[in-house]
Formats: structure tokens, C-alpha cells, sequence
């Protein structure tokens, strides 16, 4: 019962985690597209007075020298407004970015892991000295494997039904409900598509990318057993 309790607890904080991961992806990805494309041209949208939606008029590219429709359309009546073209990331530029927001989104995740179970196996110091409480060397291991059951199961069941029922489930919703491990999925995918497209090797590397938080939770629950904080050891080293 203690088991369940602690896993249910680091269940919402990954929870947490994930929603934070999330929130963080969509800010890595602006910052991507800032810093790894450039404007390249725009679409032309109009209105006139009596509309209210507005009306794609044309797209209008820099390389193509001065743009001479803008001036037709205004003539026209429109009033014309302009939403920014730009170019498409470089492959291999794109590829080491989504590595770079992979690791922040696994030291984020880790960090709630980490800390949690660090100071469950602190806590266990006294309580197995003092009480009669049994040692459990894996508790760390056994809590980190029961938080990820249900990401466990879900991976089951869609791939058993990847070639029936989940077929057509889109690996971005499956990596957007493992916010954590977003980047790290789509690139295992080449991008996304869907579930039955993933060939069996990808299938087990998102398996083995499930086993992130029980190994990050059994080293944690250890140094917390064993009172060692990692940044005090740092720290000294470092003097």
C-alpha cells in the first residue's frame, strides 16, 4: 500500500512535470524557428469593408523582386494585411535542436523525479533504524516501475493495435501524453505519422525510453538512503 501511495504521488508530479515540458517545447520551438529560419516572404490577406472573414489574395516571395499586386488590391478596395513566409529548417540543424530541447525536457522531469524519491529514501533512513520497518534496496526501483505502468500499458495496447484499432492514432498525440519524452519520440519516428507506421525497432525504443523514470527514480531513492547529496559532493570537489 506504501508502494502505490508514493508511486500515485510521483505520478501527479510527472504529471506536473509533463504539462511544464509541454509549456517548454512550444517555447523551444519558437525560439527554433526564430533562430533557425529567416523570412522569406508573405501571404496577402484582404478585406473590404462589408467583410468579415479576410480572403487569401495572393503569396508573395523576396526573391521574386518588388511586389506590384499590393498596390492592385488596395486600389481594389482592400485593405491588406500580411502574414510572414519563412524558410524550412535545415534537416541537421533541426535534428540537433530537437536533441538540445530532448535534454532540457529529461532534466526537467528528472529534477521532480530526483527529489521526491531522494527524500522518500532519506526519510526511510530513520524509519528502518528506528521502527520496524524492512530494508528495501529497490523500493526507489519498484516506485519508478509502477509510475510508468500506465504509459507501459498504453504503449502496449496501441501497438498491438497498430495495425487495427490504433492504426491511425498520430505519434504526436502519443508524444504530446508523454510530454517528457516529446522530442525524443518524434525523432525516433523521423517526425511523427502515425502508429502503423513504426517498424518494431522504434516500438522498442520507446519502451526503453519508459525505463528513464524508474532508473532515475532507484539512483535517487539510493543517494537519498544513503544520505549523499550529489551537490554538496560537487561543491567539495570543486573547493
Amino acid at each position: 500500500m506504501e508502494l502505490l501511495k508514493k508511486s500515485f504521488k510521483l505520478y501527479g508530479l510527472l504529471i506536473v512535470a509533463s504539462f511544464m515540458c509541454f509549456m517548454l517545447v512550444i517555447s523551444f520551438n519558437m525560439i527554433g524557428t526564430a533562430f533557425l529560419t529567416r523570412e522569406i516572404g508573405y501571404t496577402a490577406y484582404g478585406t473590404k469593408a462589408d467583410d468579415e472573414e479576410p480572403t487569401k489574395l495572393y503569396e508573395y516571395y523576396f526573391e521574386d523582386g518588388e511586389d506590384t499586386k499590393k498596390q492592385e488590391y488596395v486600389d481594389k478596395g482592400y485593405k491588406v494585411s500580411e502574414i510572414s513566409i519563412r524558410s524550412q529548417v535545415d534537416k541537421k540543424s533541426g535534428m540537433i535542436w530537437d536533441i538540445v530541447t530532448q535534454i532540457f525536457l529529461i532534466f526537467m522531469a528528472g529534477v521532480f523525479v530526483y527529489n521526491n524519491l531522494w527524500n522518500v529514501g532519506h526519510k526511510d533512513i530513520s524509519a528502518v533504524r528506528h521502527t520496524e520497518q524492512n530494508e528495501d534496496k529497490l523500493k526507489g526501483l519498484k516506485i519508478g516501475a509502477i509510475t510508468i505502468l500506465p504509459s507501459f500499458i498504453l504503449l502496449t495496447v496501441l501497438t498491438i493495435g497498430k495495425l487495427t484499432f490504433a492504426k491511425n492514432i498520430s505519434i504526436a498525440l502519443y508524444a504530446l501524453l508523454n510530454a517528457y519524452l516529446y522530442e525524443g519520440i518524434l525523432l525516433v519516428s523521423g517526425g511523427g505519422g502515425l502508429f502503423s507506421q513504426l517498424a518494431n525497432w522504434q516500438i522498442v525504443c520507446y519502451y526503453a525510453m519508459l525505463l528513464f523514470v524508474p532508473l532515475i527514480a532507484h539512483v535517487a531513492y539510493t543517494l537519498g538512503y544513503k544520505d549523499i547529496l550529489v551537490s554538496e559532493k560537487l561543491t567539495y570537489k570543486k573547493n
